[in-house]
């Protein structure tokens, strides 16, 4: 418990200076609000299409997850599960057309005590913590945005990883 406290607090003492480096740099983190969607859908839900990979492969994950409310981007469900130790993967599921972004990488290796994922369902912003691929050697804070059924990478903010 000791070395998972000293985990902690080493991941947000790095987080807490690249956040006073940025802001003493004028950089200026993506927020939320800077990709507003109009609308938040509240029509019925469309059966997800899981014919085709990798949407198949998940098939049971998707049909799940189209059955919950919109939490992303204005009609989309971002949906987690985990796939081994410190290890998740992740898909969106368009709840109006039955689209699915099954997102290739897995995502790991995040100790600090916000969420891995952070979305809201009035925004395109999505943030991932920690290391996109087990064996990335980049690990921090990464910025994706929605745009035309696709998840672009606007922004990372490196952090160093503290395993020992």
């Amino acid at each position: 418990m000791l070395k998972l406290n000293h985990v902690i607090i080493g991941v947000l003492a790095s987080a807490a200076i690249y956040f006073f480096i940025a802001s003493a740099h004028g950089i200026r983190l993506p927020m939320f609000s800077d990709f507003p969607v109009e609308n938040v859908f509240s029509g019925e839900h469309v059966k997800p299409n899981v014919e085709e990979a990798p949407a198949r492969t998940f098939r049971t994950r998707l049909r799940y997850a189209a059955e919950q409310e919109v939490n992303f981007a204005g009609e989309y469900v971002f949906t987690t599960w985990g796939c081994g130790t410190s290890c998740a993967m992740a898909a969106l599921v368009n709840v109006r057309t039955g689209d699915s972004i099954v997102i290739d990488d897995t995502f790991c290796c995040w100790y600090g005590e916000e969420d891995w994922f952070d979305y809201r369902p009035d925004s395109r912003l999505l943030i991932i913590r920690g290391r996109l691929g087990e064996f990335s050697e980049e690990h921090g804070i990464h910025y994706f945005v929605l745009e035309e059924g696709a998840l672009h990478r606007i922004h990372f903010a490196p952090l160093r990883e503290f395993d020992d």
